[in-house]
């Protein structure tokens, strides 16, 4: 009932303010609140974020090694891939 009645004072606004009606096609609304955009990108952005996580545990887990075993070629060139991994990550995110 109350529905109906701002359905009629609304229609009635219309008419005495001179705006016509025009139905729609297609979509039953024509704007968007954003939250699908905001989600995608929110998502992008947690993806880079774990990409320096897991880049800086790489790191950190190299260099862990280093200290608890010592330097080798192996380690340090491991090291050395890890920081550019690293670096990328976070110039990417910039």
């Amino acid at each position: 009932m109350v529905e109906n009645c701002r359905k009629s004072e609304f229609q009635e606004w219309m008419n005495s303010n001179d705006h016509l009606y025009l139905s729609t096609r297609g979509a039953s609304f024509t704007w968007s609140n954003g939250r699908r955009e905001n989600l995608k990108l929110l998502k992008n952005n947690l993806k880079d974020l774990n990409k320096i996580k897991v880049a800086a545990s790489n790191t950190e887990s190299i260099q862990n090694q280093i200290s608890t075993i010592g330097f080798s070629d192996s380690l340090m060139d491991q090291e050395k891939l890890a920081m550019i991994e690293f670096d990328k990550a976070v110039k990417f995110e910039e």
